[in-house]
């Protein structure tokens, strides 16, 4: 991996490992997504309000934000956190994913909570 991601979340900030239940592109009769194998990925795990826009372009609040180490990633997929998380809900809802690029291509996936 390159570009600043690596600079400023190096290795050894990718503490917490979360699984991600990827959307396989369909959905069942009653309109929910239906998801692949279930991947284990890195990710550094970060607590902060941040007030984002959801893909209804509806303005809401993002307690959580993670930066991950792999994707890209959909609003569809299903994020499961890991048992030490302190939250309540340990798949809680995607509300914005930030797919970033460098000079390279894809380089991380930022997710808001």
């Amino acid at each position: 991996m390159s570009g600043p991601f690596v600079q400023n979340f190096s290795p050894g900030w990718m503490t917490s490992v979360i699984t991600v239940e990827p959307w396989d592109g369909t959905f069942d009769d009653y309109g929910n997504p239906q998801y692949g194998a279930p991947i284990q990925m890195s990710c550094y795990i970060e607590d902060k309000v941040k007030m984002v826009r959801n893909f209804q372009g509806d303005e809401r609040a993002s307690n959580t934000t993670l930066y991950i180490e792999g994707g890209p990633l959909t609003a569809h997929d299903r994020i499961i956190l890991p048992p030490s998380f302190k939250g309540v809900n340990l798949t809680p809802p995607v509300l914005w994913v930030s797919n970033v690029n460098d000079r390279t291509g894809f380089d991380h996936s930022e997710v808001f909570l």
